[in-house]
């Protein structure tokens, strides 16, 4: 057998270098510098020497067969070098070969919530369990799809807009401003707006939700006796009308045809349209005529409250009115405001003939002539005027005023006094008479009493 080489310094540089890649370099003066090899099978013994193998390889001390100290000891346990090649070693749980959906790549049982992402298992995150980036599902976190994660701020999550979750992942309330149509809103403007009202529908007058914003002061659905359709208060002279609170019309004031009180106009209510009256006492006065202008001596309109019994609109005194005082014939007596008379030299006449027979003609006002005569009152004073006893107070067509029939010899009248409560009679009786064109003489005739000026 040969001797062994002894191994120079150069020599062991270069060893040096060839054992670095798996134990390190050695000291050849320092004991333990035996502590790496090379991966002979040599059984030689720890001597700090080298030997050469039967095939002329060189051994570093200590490297032979059953040694414990290689890398091979370094690889055992779950995620160990022989993870991945198929055989479950010890410390591992699985070991697929490569991921699979029940076994990690560091070869750990799949689990969700583990803290490994296996894809093939379906994660896209795994962080251990819920964050704000990652479902506890381990799916990618985000709103909608259908897994509330607190962790990222959602209450809920139904997959995208319902009656209970809104798309952000909040439940849904109106007022929150998200319009939720699942829910029943039309709009949310996050509280009341010119185009939304605060139970989050469309604003409306009218739709019974007042809106403050849009200008309502009430909105009771339509119109009401507190309310205008146009949503503010009732008010008479707003220029709305409303006929639930009692309006007829409403012009914002006195106009040609509405009263500032909303009525229509009309002269003799009581109520004063200075867009088309002077005066309105709601009848004729001793200041204001039934016409509405004020009383006044030559207007031609004769006002019995003013002491007037003609008006021919001048003030010449032998035209038979003097300062509208008419120079009454004695067959003529002025009673309840008006200058009754009859022709004493004739009977069978309608007024227009009795009045003109006297040189007078009659009273223009007809409603004046009929209501100076319609109640027993008044047709009392009448009968009690010319001397008559009795009255009759009926339906008549033409007696408004006519005495009883019967034979007119004297100039006087004859019998009861006849009074009519029909509206009509005063325009028929101008031209129209019982018994008319009927003689004084015999029984029969009949005299008209009329109201002449």
């Amino acid at each position: 057998m040969s001797a062994r080489p002894f191994l120079r310094p150069a020599s062991l540089l270069s060893l040096c270098a060839m054992t670095a890649v798996v134990g390190g370099c050695f000291d050849p003066e320092s004991p333990s510098a035996v502590s790496a090899s090379v991966g002979s099978t040599s059984g030689s013994s720890m001597t700090g020497e080298t030997t050469t193998s039967p095939g002329g390889s060189t051994e570093l001390p200590g490297s032979g067969e059953g040694d414990s100290s290689g890398m091979a000891d370094s690889s055992s346990g779950g995620g160990g070098p022989g993870c991945g090649n198929g055989v479950i070693d010890d410390g591992e749980d699985c070991d697929a070969g490569a991921e699979s959906a029940e076994c990690n790549a560091d070869c750990t049982a799949a689990s969700c919530g583990d803290g490994v992402v296996n894809a093939t298992a379906g994660e896209t995150c795994d962080e251990g369990g819920e964050t704000a980036a990652c479902n506890a599902d381990c799916r990618a976190a985000a709103c909608g799809d259908g897994v509330v994660n607190a962790t990222a701020g959602e209450v809920c999550d139904d997959g995208g807009e319902s009656p209970g979750c809104d798309t952000d992942c909040t439940f849904a309330e109106c007022g929150d401003g998200l319009i939720n149509m699942n829910a029943g809103e039309g709009c949310d403007d996050g509280g009341e707006s010119m185009t939304c009202d605060t139970d989050c529908t469309s604003a409306g007058c009218g739709d019974g939700v007042i809106n403050m914003v849009a200008g309502e002061t009430c909105d009771e659905g339509g119109e009401t006796e507190t309310c205008d359709l146009d949503c503010t208060p009732v008010m008479c002279g707003d220029g709305v009308e409303n006929n639930t609170a009692g309006e007829i019309c409403d012009d914002g004031g006195d106009s040609m045809f509405c009263d500032g009180d909303c009525s229509p106009v009309e002269c003799g209510d009581g109520y004063v349209n200075m867009a088309l009256e002077e005066c309105d006492d709601g009848m004729q006065t001793a200041v204001c005529d039934g016409d509405c202008t004020p009383a006044m001596c030559g207007d031609l309109y004769i006002n019995i409250a003013a002491g007037e019994s003609c008006d021919d609109g001048n003030m010449d005194p032998t035209d038979g009115c003097d300062n509208c005082v008419a120079d009454t014939p004695p067959s003529c007596q002025f009673v309840n405001g008006y200058n009754w008379c009859y022709n004493p030299m004739a009977c069978g006449q309608a007024c227009n003939d009795v009045c003109a027979s006297l040189g007078l003609v009659p009273v223009a006002d007809t409603a004046g002539w009929f209501n100076a005569q319609n109640d027993a009152v008044e047709c009392d004073a009448l009968a009690a005027a010319f001397g008559m006893v009795g009255t009759q107070l009926g339906g008549w067509a033409y007696a408004c005023l006519e005495d009883s029939g019967g034979d007119h010899i004297a100039e006087t009248l004859v019998g009861s006094l006849y009074c009519s409560t029909s509206a009509t009679c005063p325009m028929a009786h101008l031209t129209q008479m019982d018994q008319i064109g009927v003689a004084c003489a015999p029984a029969g005739s009949r005299r008209s009493i009329c109201p002449c000026e």
